[in-house]
């Protein structure tokens, strides 16, 4: 399992500024570290890590999107009973007129 909590890079007096410096570091502390250091067994094992979260997260947005859905839908008959009931309000009103 890749791990990086625990590894601190000193850059305290590192220079940035200049692209052959930031190449030299970003190679030394990340290309060339053991941390990265990644075989296919680690790439297989990442990527079955990578589809469970995948799986797990679509679960958890399917479940979001239906419970929108089912909002949406009593919001929708409610606003349709509410019409209903106005309209009726307002043909009682008119008849009374007459």
């Amino acid at each position: 399992m890749l791990h990086l909590i625990n590894v601190s890079f000193e850059q305290k007096h590192s220079e940035w500024t200049n692209a052959a410096t930031r190449r030299a570091q970003v190679t030394k502390w990340i290309t060339k570290s053991p941390e990265f250091d990644f075989d296919m067994r680690d790439i297989a094992r990442l990527r079955q890590e990578i589809a469970n979260l995948i799986d797990s997260l679509s679960t958890i947005y399917s479940l979001k999107i239906e419970q929108k859905n089912k909002k949406k839908k009593l919001l929708a008959e409610k606003k349709k009973e509410e019409s209903e009931e106005s309209k009726k309000k307002f043909q009682g009103v008119g008849s009374m007129e007459c």
